[in-house]
C-alpha cells in the first residue's frame, strides 16, 4: 500500500490527475497541472522572429511609451507642475503616528493609544483597558527552572525523557537524527517503485513529463515552440529596453532626484515649484493668474485709475497718475486742398471728454499754388462749455512781414489769409491755438481750404498738434 505522498521531501497533492497532466510546483507543493502541447503558440499573433513593441506587452502602463516632458502626454519630469500634492519632508502625519517623515512617533497601535510613560529596562507593553502602558514582567512568576534561579540557560539534561536523540543534530551522516529524505528509511521510495509510474527514465530536453491516465504513467512528449527567436536571439534571453521599439526615453531611466532620472514623488526639485495658487509679494500681489503691479522698486503705486494723456509722477510718497503732460499727433504724407469749402486735415485732431481743460496748439507747414492764393484754416468741435482760439497765419516770406491773424469762436470758424506771396517749393507756416471745455465728449479737428477755387493748398508732412490737459 506504498503510496508517492512527496518528491524529496516536496510534499504531492492529493488531488487525482487528469490526462495530459504535468506535476508542477505552487511554492509548496507539486500540483497536477494541463501543459498545453506547444506552451507557446504565438507571441503578440505573431510567430517567427518577433521584435516587440510597447503596444504588444500589457501592463505596462502609458508611461512605458512617452517621453520626460511637462507637458500633456509625457512622462513627468523633475518640475512637473502636475505634482502637487506630493508628501514633504515637512508634511504632517497622523493615524497610529504623528510628527513628519524625519519625526515619526507612534502614538497608537491600530488605534489604540500608547502611553507616553518613558520604559525601563525589563519592561513589556501591556493593554490596561484603555492604552497601552509600560510594565514591568512579574519578578518571579516561576520560583525556579531545574532547581535554579535567575538567568538560566536549559541543557538537554535539565528536561527528563527526550531520550539520547535529543543531543543528536538532524543530519544523513552517522550520529544524527534522520532527515526526512534519509537514505536510511526502510520504507523509502525507491527507483523501482517509482520507474513502475514512468514509462521513461530520461525525457530529452525538447521533451516534457504528463500523466496518462490511460496507462496510469507519467510519460514523455515533445515541446514545440513556434516562436524561434526573441529581440534576435534564442536560449534563454534576458529583455532589454532596447529590444522592445516605441518605449520612450523614460523606458531606461531610474527613479530619481539627479539629473538624467525620472521625477520621484518626493523629488527636491519640485517642493519648491511655484503653483497656480502660489501668492506673489514684494513689488507686486496676487496669483500667477492676478499678478497686480502695486509698487515700482518699493515705491506704492496709487490704486486711483489714470485717464487719457496722464504719466506717473512721484509725489513724495508714491507714484500717481497725474495730468499736464503734453500728447502729439502729426501728419505723415501730404493733403491737398482745392475747395474753398475747408474740410478735415487727417491726423490733426484729438478727442475730448466733458468738463476737461484743454490747451492746445495745431502747428501747420503748408505751401501755395500761387502768390494769390492764401489757405484758408479753421476749427470744428463738439458742444462746449467754454472755447476760444486764435489763428495766426504768415503773410511774408522772408523779413518781419505780418500775420493774418484771426478768433475762432465757435465750431466750424475760419479765418483766411489772403494773396499769401509764397509758392512751391517755399513753406510757409500757420498756428492755431486755444483752450476749450467741452460740455459733451467728441473730436476737435482742424480743416483747412483754399483762397481761390482750384488752386491748390497742400499741407506738409511734419505739422502736429500738440495737447496738454490742465490739472
Amino acid at each position: 500500500t506504498v503510496s508517492v505522498n512527496k518528491i524529496r521531501g516536496v510534499a504531492v497533492s492529493a488531488s487525482a490527475p487528469t490526462s495530459g497532466n504535468v506535476l508542477q510546483y505552487n511554492g509548496t507543493q507539486y500540483v497536477p497541472t494541463a501543459l498545453p502541447t506547444a506552451p507557446v503558440t504565438s507571441v503578440a499573433g505573431r510567430t517567427g522572429v518577433i521584435t516587440l513593441a510597447s503596444s504588444d506587452i500589457s501592463g505596462l502602463g502609458g508611461a512605458s511609451s512617452l517621453n520626460v516632458g511637462t507637458t500633456a502626454g509625457t512622462v513627468a519630469a523633475g518640475d512637473d507642475s502636475r505634482i502637487v500634492n506630493a508628501v514633504q519632508t515637512s508634511s504632517v502625519l497622523s493615524g497610529d503616528v504623528s510628527g513628519t517623515s524625519s519625526t515619526v512617533s507612534v502614538n497608537k497601535i491600530r488605534g489604540v493609544a500608547v502611553s507616553g510613560t518613558a520604559p525601563v529596562a525589563g519592561n513589556v507593553l501591556q493593554f490596561n483597558g484603555t492604552q497601552y502602558v509600560p510594565v514591568m514582567n512579574p519578578t518571579a512568576p516561576v520560583s525556579s527552572v531545574a532547581g535554579r534561579t535567575g538567568a538560566i540557560t536549559l541543557a538537554s539534561s535539565d528536561i527528563s525523557g527526550l531520550g539520547g536523540a535529543a543531543v543528536l543534530n538532524v543530519g544523513t551522516a552517522a550520529g544524527t537524527v534522520a532527515a526526512g529524505n534519509d537514505s536510511r528509511f526502510a520504507a523509502a521510495l525507491t527507483s523501482v517503485a517509482f520507474n513502475g509510474y514512468v514509462a521513461s527514465a530520461s525525457c530529452t530536453t525538447s521533451q516534457t513529463m504528463y500523466w496518462n491516465s490511460v496507462s496510469s504513467q507519467f510519460l514523455c512528449q515533445n515541446i514545440s515552440f513556434p516562436v524561434t527567436t526573441v529581440a534576435g536571439r534564442t536560449g534563454a534571453v534576458t529583455l532589454a529596453s532596447s529590444d522592445i521599439s516605441g518605449l520612450g526615453g523614460a523606458a531606461a531611466l531610474n527613479v530619481g532626484a539627479a539629473a538624467g532620472t525620472v521625477a520621484a514623488g518626493d523629488d527636491t526639485r519640485i517642493v519648491n515649484a511655484l503653483q497656480p495658487s502660489t501668492a506673489f509679494s514684494g513689488d507686486v500681489s496676487g496669483t500667477a493668474s492676478t499678478i497686480s503691479v502695486n509698487k515700482i522698486r518699493n515705491i506704492a503705486v496709487s490704486a486711483a485709475a489714470p485717464t487719457t494723456g496722464q504719466a506717473m509722477v512721484f509725489n513724495g510718497t508714491q507714484w500717481v497718475a497725474t495730468t499736464g503732460f503734453p500728447t502729439f499727433a502729426r501728419v505723415t504724407a501730404s493733403q491737398t486742398f482745392s475747395s474753398t469749402t475747408a474740410a478735415s486735415v487727417t491726423s490733426l485732431n484729438f478727442a475730448v471728454a466733458a468738463g476737461v481743460t484743454y490747451k492746445y496748439k495745431f502747428q501747420v507747414m503748408y505751401t501755395s499754388a500761387a502768390t494769390t492764393t492764401g489757405l484758408k484754416i479753421g476749427l470744428t468741435y463738439p458742444a462746449v462749455t467754454n472755447a476760444s482760439a486764435l489763428a495766426n497765419i504768415a503773410s511774408g516770406v522772408d523779413g518781419t512781414g505780418a500775420y493774418f491773424q484771426g478768433v475762432l469762436n465757435s465750431s466750424g470758424d475760419t479765418v483766411t489769409a489772403t494773396a499769401t506771396p509764397a509758392i512751391a517749393p517755399l513753406v510757409m507756416l500757420a498756428f492755431v491755438e486755444g483752450i476749450i471745455v467741452p460740455s459733451a465728449a467728441g473730436t476737435v479737428q482742424l480743416t483747412a481750404g483754399t483762397e481761390v477755387a482750384a488752386s491748390n493748398i497742400v499741407i506738409l508732412p511734419g505739422s502736429f498738434v500738440e495737447v496738454v490737459i490742465i490739472p
